[in-house]
């Protein structure tokens, strides 16, 4: 059997937690015997309309480089409704024909895809991994930063997405023609994956059938190493992940600050280049507090690098669906502060391994820090309840019983 797993963007240099979930997920599938090609979408660019064909990992690799378009409506409408995209992705399933496709992530793509898939009879399988298909933002916070519960049919989203002074039907239309696209799209696909009941019950209150929809978690390897029992005098505290003001770098080095001096370390894992001003605010925090800010890690260091620290923040101002950090430091034994919001709740209770706090607060998130400084013990205790989780051999077979379920229903 063949399946055509579907994302926005993948290539060697990408170190997102989707694109490691779905090689992962790949070579899980491909031990169980199944042949798994890969689309992967791309950034507008000027050389478009392109489609080449590359080998990563032993898969084989259509990207999709999608034409650039003049400013103004067509080319918002481009980004989830593209007659080119839309074509090569009709010519591919008919090369390839595979037996069903997996969609992890739309962006750079097109929702047409599933009325080719649906042309064709080819089951479709999505996998929610976070709020795009209903937020162009992808994560509920608005510009400010404070949260947002919904899209409204897309007439909430101008002001956040064109500028605060931007409202009414002018500044609301191409986000309620996308917001209806959406809501057709989930009617479309046989079946939605989510990692939490979160992010489900998110989709069903916007109009995705309960019936629909299963929650199956997201699978976490076994590390190569576990963190042992703090030995320097000072405690290791440490942040991973984008520098974009919606992961909270930000409120982690405030919290830090306001430990007493030389009492504990604070590094911080990112790209400054994402977000250039964001990234000069950090650096500018870090220098100030004493923090250190160094480049992402790679796979192949993250045993050394999350072991090393004696506590991880996760204080995110966005409702995340499954945070991948979180489940990777408790199977390490590594205790997390984390933000009391979306999916992340759902990794574990409070107390087993990890404690929360309200989103945003700086002064919380500071008193936790602080008793870990005064009060070693509370990290070990910490540490030695995280819970277990289940690797990604239990998650592919999931996702296998999904395949079938779907080949089932069309009769295949």
């Amino acid at each position: 059997m063949k399946v055509l797993q579907v994302l926005h963007q993948l290539s060697p240099n990408r170190r997102g937690g989707l694109q490691t979930h779905v090689r992962q997920l790949c070579r899980q599938l491909r031990a169980r015997d199944w042949e798994v090609e890969i689309l992967s979408g791309h950034e507008e660019c000027s050389h478009g309309g392109e489609s080449p064909r590359s080998d990563m990992d032993g898969f084989s690799v259509t990207t999709f480089k999608r034409p650039m378009q003049p400013p103004g409506l067509g080319r918002f409408m481009s980004t989830f409704h593209n007659p080119w995209i839309n074509s090569q992705f009709a010519g591919l399933l008919r090369a390839s024909r595979p037996d069903v496709i997996h969609l992890h992530h739309l962006d750079y793509l097109s929702h047409g895809l599933l009325d080719q898939a649906t042309a064709l009879g080819i089951p479709s399988v999505m996998t929610l991994h976070d709020h795009g298909l209903l937020c162009h933002r992808l994560f509920l916070v608005r510009p400010d930063g404070s949260p947002c519960d919904g899209p409204g049919a897309g007439w909430r989203c101008g002001p956040c997405n064109l500028g605060q002074n931007l409202t009414g039907l002018a500044a609301g239309f191409p986000f309620w023609l996308k917001a209806r696209s959406a809501h057709r799209l989930l009617t479309l696909v046989d079946l939605f994956l989510s990692p939490t009941d979160y992010l489900a019950r998110f989709h069903c209150r916007l109009g995705l059938r309960k019936d629909r929809v299963r929650v199956l978690p997201l699978g976490v390897p076994l590390p190569g190493k576990v963190r042992t029992a703090a030995g320097g005098d000072r405690v290791r505290f440490g942040f991973a992940g984008t520098l974009r003001p919606h992961k909270g770098a930000h409120l982690a080095i405030q919290a830090f600050a306001r430990l007493p001096e030389g009492s504990a370390e604070l590094v911080v894992h990112g790209d400054p280049s994402l977000d250039l001003e964001y990234g000069r605010q950090i650096a500018d925090a870090a220098a100030r507090s004493g923090a250190t800010v160094l480049p992402p890690f790679d796979d192949s260091h993250r045993d050394a690098v999350l072991t090393a620290l004696d506590c991880v923040l996760i204080p995110s101002l966005a409702a995340e669906n499954a945070p991948v950090l979180l489940r990777e430091c408790l199977i390490r034994r590594v205790p997390v502060l984390a933000s009391r919001i979306g999916g992340a709740a759902e990794a574990a209770r409070e107390g087993e391994g990890v404690e929360y706090f309200t989103p945003g607060d700086v002064a919380e998130l500071a008193s936790k820090m602080r008793q870990f400084v005064e009060s070693p013990v509370t990290l070990e205790r910490l540490a030695s309840r995280a819970p277990e989780f289940s690797g990604p051999e239990d998650h592919a077979k999931g996702i296998e019983s999904a395949y079938r379920e779907v080949l089932a229903r069309h009769g295949t």
